[in-house]
């Protein structure tokens, strides 16, 4: 059976001709959670199987969890590759700058500009960000787009979120410059804090 869900949608499973009591257990319970009676929540977009045990008997159940906020172009996480390879890949979002060790670019969505930016080591990607201007509207399709895509790990202020993907590979910031004027939201490898700290400070 195969069930699909948006971000912190639900769906009860019912296990028929069961012998006995019934335990759920998810694979992945960032993607979807499941409770002891058997109701099934969207996480964060992907795909996990969530299994019902009774007795000898276990029966398996795929969720999939969809996004609604696709407009804004994802930024390329291809941590480690070269300067050619990212640029290859954000040239389909159009227009790309270049400068000593950055790829950038402004991307217009629904009359918000995005600024997009790739940091380079080596010659190899350390980071990428955006960063727009503060509006209700682009900061609410931003905390979207994200608690649709990554688990919440701690919030700090009304708009300042640490995030990090289901697979934990990839570390994420929300957070708003000091005037509040405009919102900055980075990506970095998920790997141990004080590289994750020393990569943040590059940016903005």
């Amino acid at each position: 059976d195969k069930i699909t869900l948006v971000h912190d949608g639900t769906e009860k499973l019912i296990v028929k001709n069961a012998q006995g009591d019934v335990t759920y257990s998810s694979e992945n319970k960032y993607i979807a959670s499941v409770t002891e009676d058997g109701t099934v929540t969207g996480g964060v977009k992907g795909e996990t199987t969530i299994r019902a045990k009774s007795g000898d008997e276990v029966a398996e159940c795929t969720v999939e969890v969809k996004t609604l906020v696709n407009y804004l172009p994802d930024p390329y996480l291809g941590f480690g590759d070269d300067v050619n390879k990212v640029e290859t890949e954000i040239a389909k979002n159009g227009k790309v700058e270049k400068t000593t060790n950055n790829l950038g670019q402004l991307i217009e969505v629904d009359g918000e500009k995005f600024v997009y930016l790739y940091i380079f080591e080596n010659g190899k990607m350390t980071g990428c960000g955006f960063t727009f201007r503060t509006t209700e509207k682009s900061l609410k399709n931003t905390v979207d787009y994200l608690l649709e895509r990554y688990v919440v790990v701690s919030k700090t202020g009304a708009y300042s979120y640490a995030f990090m993907s289901a697979d934990k590979t990839t570390a994420v910031l929300l957070s708003p410059s000091e005037n509040n004027e405009t919102i900055n939201v980075v990506f970095v490898p998920y790997k141990d804090e004080q590289s994750r700290t020393a990569l943040l400070s590059r940016f903005f």
